[in-house]
């Protein structure tokens, strides 16, 4: 049986439709609620850092520092990030080719935690781009 690791983990909640951000220091955990099946498997990878607060923390500390890119690293989900934002009370729109980030309403802290996996990575920032193309096409 394999060790479990934050980043093992990470990347089994995300291909389950799991959400994962940090806000004001607290790990937020969230899934998306398509079918019965895909909230129980959620719900069933969730389970394992639920009342494990070394667990907890080790998601945390894994989401709150940054990655070098490499094969470990998880695959980016433009949409996912969309939503992280919009969690947070922020916005966007792409108008003439550019995109444009609403954040006046969103906390400070909570903000940086959601840019950060843009921060220093075009092709993100292009993604992201992409799927906002794609949603008001």
């Amino acid at each position: 049986m394999t060790a479990w690791t934050a980043t093992a983990w990470h990347s089994s909640f995300r291909a389950v439709g799991g959400t994962l951000s940090l806000h004001d220091g607290a790990l937020v955990v969230g899934w998306l609620l398509k079918d019965a099946e895909q909230d129980r498997a959620a719900a069933e990878v969730a389970r394992e850092i639920a009342d494990n607060p070394a667990r907890i923390a080790a998601v945390r500390d894994f989401l709150a520092t940054p990655h070098v890119a490499g094969d470990s690293e998880p695959e980016f989900d433009a949409s996912a990030w969309l939503r992280s934002l919009t969690t947070i009370r922020g916005g966007y729109a792409l108008a003439s080719g550019r995109l444009w980030l609403i954040v006046h309403d969103c906390d400070a802290t909570a903000l940086e935690g959601v840019m950060q996996p843009l921060v220093g990575h075009s092709e993100r920032v292009k993604a992201v781009r992409a799927a906002v193309g794609m949603e008001g096409g």
